[in-house]
């Protein structure tokens, strides 16, 4: 997992208000680090009041920069606030009004997992570990060897692993070594990784009803507040045997989902009811009327082997499955989405192309507008 900054208020680093706000909008976290890093067990101990207004201080300048900002991690100055000390316990309670976690460095006093990850079970026993977490410290000195070795660390032991970067180089040599794993790691930020955290841990699936054709189950995440928590759960449930799933769908939308031994796919609690219909279901929700051609066939020239088709999608309730696209009156490919590029061709021939939609009972739509294409 990859975290990114964590600030001071007024003080963003080399960095300008500016460049955080682009961070920001690119999809990295943007997180608390008090207003003039102070330790917070020490100012606990002193002036509970300071120690207030350097926690709120920060996250409220940080809300001004960045509107729309829906919740804020932590990450305590010195590493101190996340021992296990009656102190620092007593000082998280003034973070956890303004932050959903905090995180020290691993090897500080109190580190509650082996260095290079935390267990990923503990926190379901203990909530205040979302205030305990441990980074791992990235320095130049840090072997790709013994970086390796914290990612599969927690690979093997089921748990997170949070990076921390003081400077960017390092982060630059050790990129190919997390994107070599990208299909066993989940590489998100500390924030993602917290609410998805506290929402499986606090989910329970519910079965409303059961019927041959069609299976409603409701999915929810307890008290968390849903203006926050609202990342999206993999649900991975056994399916009795030969049983084939057809469509599901939560909130009017078909969710992409994978069956092999068990069923899986993306919910997100207190969305709605999750609707699993089995295959040769009836589904009372599709208009045949609606399933037509799809309109408005256009295409881009990227190269001269090389187009883009596009073309416009039709009504929800038309049930579309995925759309055919035709070359020379050949199939081609099946597309999901309403676009597709086409490779491999020769700039001195002309093409003929069109698509067809097929809805989820396999029946297909006569062909769109035809154009011929030439990508000289």
């Amino acid at each position: 997992m990859i975290k990114y900054p964590f600030i001071n208020k007024g003080s963003t680093g080399s960095a300008s208000w500016p460049v955080v706000q682009q961070a920001a909008a690119s999809g990295h976290e943007i997180g608390g680090h008090t207003v003039n890093h102070v330790d917070i067990v020490t100012l606990y101990k002193s002036d509970t009041n300071t120690l207030k207004s350097e926690l709120e201080g920060c996250a409220t300048d940080i809300r001004s920069h960045i509107p729309g900002i829906r919740d804020l991690s932590f990450a305590y100055p010195y590493g101190s606030g996340w021992q296990q000390s009656a102190d620092a316990a007593a000082a998280r309670m003034f973070v956890k009004r303004w932050y959903i976690n905090g995180k020290g460095v691993n090897g500080a006093e109190g580190n509650i997992g082996p260095v290079g990850y935390d267990r990923y079970n503990d926190y379901k026993t203990f909530a205040d570990y979302y205030y305990q977490t441990g980074g791992v410290d990235i320095g130049e000195t840090v072997t790709i060897t013994t970086f390796v070795g914290y990612l599969e660390s927690a690979l093997r032991n089921g748990g997170w692993t949070i990076l921390m970067y003081h400077t960017p180089s390092a982060y630059s040599r050790q990129l190919d070594s997390i994107l070599a794993r990208k299909d066993s790691l989940w590489i998100t930020t500390y924030g993602n990784a917290t609410r998805y955290h506290k929402e499986r841990n606090t989910a329970v699936m519910s079965p409303i009803s059961i019927t041959d054709s069609l299976w409603t189950f409701r999915l929810t995440d307890g008290y968390l507040p849903d203006s926050i928590y609202d990342h999206p759960l993999t649900v991975r449930m056994k399916v009795p045997p030969l049983v084939q799933i057809e469509a599901i769908k939560q909130n009017g939308q078909f969710l992409p989902f994978r069956q092999d031994t068990a069923l899986q796919f993306n919910a997100v609690p207190d969305n709605g009811d999750v609707l699993i219909y089995k295959k040769d279901t009836v589904y009372p929700w599709c208009d045949s009327n609606l399933l037509a051609a799809p309109r408005h066939l256009t295409y881009r020239v990227l190269s001269s082997s090389k187009i883009y088709l596009s073309w416009d999608t039709l009504s929800a309730n038309a049930c579309i499955k995925d759309y055919e696209v035709y070359m020379d009156d050949m199939l081609i490919a099946t597309s999901f989405i309403n676009s597709w590029t086409v490779t491999g061709l020769n700039d001195t021939k002309i093409y003929k192309f069109y698509v067809k939609a097929r809805n989820f009972r396999d029946k297909i739509s006569p062909s769109n507008n035809i154009n011929h294409i030439c990508t000289h």
